[in-house]
């Protein structure tokens, strides 16, 4: 306030302000750990301010990221194997106020094409999101309801299927109605000492599903499957936090994640592969990569599940894993954790069973940057459920993985 007027009981107030620039572009390098796996790429963005006015921001981003670099082997006859890519297409609207409440609005279209294993995948849709500004104090202080639509094609390579040669190319049109519903009590984003975060997620969902078979020796296409399937998808997620040295440099933090997919009408095989569960990778059971624990047992009738455990097309639509870890900082900056990790991903209820739960073990090193931590985790498989073998049985250094 400049002055108060005591007799109308008004405050004259002073308001200071910078103009900035209506336009930006900003060229990025970037890493993330999409599909579970360690990505690396480059991008650029536009961004138009106050766009048609109500401080609105309208951004288009254009990126290029490499999946997986740790595994990519630059021997001549195994670089194309292992080079995977992605190219990125987005244009995003977002707006601060909606209804001239404190909820903001979050519209987004893209298109992805991107490689997994030797698979090629198009995927392209939308999503509008509403981040309601929740109270700090209260139990519920996140609330995110949305709204998805996502169309995703691929190509299976050639297999054999009832004697022919073929190759099939499915697709999948998916439209979700989701929210998230969380509440958080920590102390820090990075290094939380104290205090939990809860996380559910449900969505209700319809997926129309398309299976264009080809018959190479004949060259006659066949459309083999055309469903339309509802389902619901639930996942919790829960972390707690406890400071057990007197100068709260050591913490012991506690992971659960579960998730589950239900059939209101059709097959479970009609979930398109990139909404089913997959287990294993940095944020994961950090002794398998990305994508590498996956239900066994088959699911979809029209190619062998030897492929789909060889491509990692599908995942499962049961999830359990979680992780105990014991971290330390030794320096304000620095620091090292030990952790035992867990979890497996299934088809049904009736394939749980103790001996498929996948256990690791590990060691890694953390830097707390002022922009945000960076690690190096190297895990070890501990007990492996696709040979039923302890760590004690093997090799040391097969078990490990670089995260």
């Amino acid at each position: 306030a400049d002055t108060i007027d005591a007799v109308s009981s008004k405050a004259r107030l002073l308001i200071k302000g910078t103009v900035g620039s209506l336009n930006e572009l900003s060229p990025e390098v970037f890493a993330d750990n999409e599909f579970g796996f360690f990505n690396v790429g480059v991008g650029a963005s536009y961004t138009r301010k106050n766009f048609l006015g109500d401080a609105r921001k309208f951004t288009i981003r254009a990126r290029f990221r490499l999946n997986d670099i740790t595994n990519i082997r630059f021997d001549s006859d195994l670089f194309k194997e292992t080079l995977q890519t992605e190219v990125d297409l987005s244009a995003i609207l977002e707006q601060p106020f909606l209804f001239s409440r404190r909820i903001a609005g979050r519209l987004e279209g893209y298109i992805k094409s991107y490689d997994i294993s030797s698979v090629e995948y198009q995927n392209f849709g939308a999503n509008f999101t509403a981040a309601f500004d929740m109270p700090k104090h209260t139990f519920v202080n996140l609330f995110n309801p949305y709204l998805r639509f996502d169309k995703l094609s691929y190509s299976i390579p050639e297999s054999e299927f009832e004697g022919d040669t073929v190759s099939i190319n499915p697709s999948t049109f998916t439209s979700s109605l989701g929210s998230e519903i969380g509440s958080t009590t920590t102390d820090d984003l990075f290094y939380p000492t104290e205090g939990r975060i809860l996380s559910l997620i449900s969505e209700l969902s319809s997926a129309n599903v398309k299976y264009d078979v080809k018959n190479l020796q004949t060259g006659i296409s066949t459309l083999a499957v055309d469903s339309l399937g509802y389902y619901y998808k639930l996942q919790l997620s829960l972390g707690f936090y406890f400071a057990v040295s007197r100068d709260n440099k050591t913490v012991l933090g506690i992971k659960l994640k579960s998730g589950y997919i239900g059939m209101i009408s059709g097959d479970a095989a009609l979930v398109s592969p990139n909404q089913t569960f997959f287990a294993g990778g940095s944020n994961s059971v950090r002794g398998w990569r990305g994508r590498e624990l996956i239900p066994s047992n088959q699911l979809l009738n029209l190619f062998p599940q030897s492929l789909n455990e060889q491509l990692k097309i599908r995942g499962g639509n049961i999830l359990l894993e979680g992780s105990f870890e014991y971290r330390r900082k030794f320096q304000e900056d620095y620091g090292f954790v030990v952790f035992t990790d867990y979890g497996n991903t299934w088809n049904t209820f009736n394939e749980i069973r103790l001996d498929q739960i996948a256990v690791a073990i590990g060691t890694g090193l953390r830097y707390y940057s002022p922009i945000a931590p960076f690690r190096i985790d190297f895990g070890f498989k501990f007990y492996d459920p696709e040979d039923m073998k302890f760590i004690f049985e093997k090799e040391f250094f097969s078990t490990m993985v670089i995260h």
